[in-house]
């Protein structure tokens, strides 16, 4: 026959589970009087230490004055030579065009494990061909 062990509303079978059980509760206790006792201490430190450096800090008023700034509510216009803005919507133009080429190449890889990543297909000429095309800008 087992034993029977009776522990408020728990009965217990063998005495191993009893023990197991005291164990546990003894260990419970033992963490909440840790708690209890050695982190206050802590935090009265941390408190004080805390209250210290406020003291010490006293806040600084700072007094600044804005000069009042006159703004022309007309808007300047910027006079950009006809032949510069020429060449600008030129570049701009092939640099769209050398995106949208680049663009096209670019095409989606699935993985079968992990992430999809994306696969750029230029030849090696092409490529120094666009390094050399942007450094030119």
């Amino acid at each position: 026959m087992m034993p029977i062990a009776n522990v408020g509303s728990i009965t217990f079978m063998n005495n191993n589970s009893f023990i197991v059980l005291v164990r546990c509760n003894a260990i419970i206790a033992i963490i909440k009087d840790i708690e209890k006792n050695q982190t206050k201490s802590t935090t009265a430190i941390l408190l004080s230490l805390v209250e210290e450096k406020a003291k010490q800090e006293k806040p600084k008023l700072v007094e600044v004055k804005f000069a009042k700034v006159q703004t022309n509510k007309e808007a300047i216009e910027v006079t950009v030579p006809k032949i510069r803005y020429e060449r600008l919507e030129n570049n701009m133009k092939s640099v769209k065009k050398d995106f949208i080429y680049v663009l096209d190449k670019v095409k989606v890889v699935k993985s079968s494990f992990g992430r999809g990543y994306l696969k750029l297909e230029l030849t090696e000429d092409e490529l120094v061909k666009f390094r050399r095309g942007i450094n030119n800008y």
